[in-house]
This record gives structure tokens, sequence and C-alpha cells, in this order.
């Protein structure tokens, strides 16, 4: 299986003002939100890009149920 753009490409490739606006949306309610020790569920859908904005907008752990090989390089994952 072959390994997906890194984060920081995915992240600098969007498709539309849509998208953009989309993360910029995101990113403020994450901020606005978040708690101290806060969790996520990401649900095996989208290429991991919602999990990572969200991590980086301060939320501490991502629980995943993926049902497929992580597309992920292993270079990027925290161990």
């Amino acid at each position: 299986m072959k390994n997906l753009k890194t984060f920081s490409e995915r992240l600098n490739c969007t498709v539309s003002r849509v998208e953009i606006l989309q993360r910029q949306t995101f990113n403020q309610f994450i901020r606005h939100n978040k708690k101290s020790n806060s969790h996520g569920l990401s649900i095996s859908c989208g290429d991991g890009i919602w999990d990572y904005l969200a991590l980086k907008g301060g939320v501490s752990i991502i629980d995943a149920t993926d049902i497929v090989a992580n597309p992920v390089s292993h270079d990027e994952q925290k161990n």
C-alpha cells in the first residue's frame, strides 16, 4: 500500500475556498471548546487531516476506528 502525502503536503494543497473555510472554522471550534485532556474519536473517514488539525488545535488523544492499514507513514506516527 502506498502512503499518502505528508500532512504538510495535504495541508498546502487545498482544492477550494470552501475547504479552507471548513478548516479555519474547525480550528476555531476546537480551540474555543477544548478542555484539558480532551479526547477525540475518528470514525474511519477521510485521510486523517481532520485528526491532525484537532491534535494541532489542542485535543490530547484521538481514538481511531480504522478498518484498513494505516495510510500514514511510520515516520509521521507519534509513538
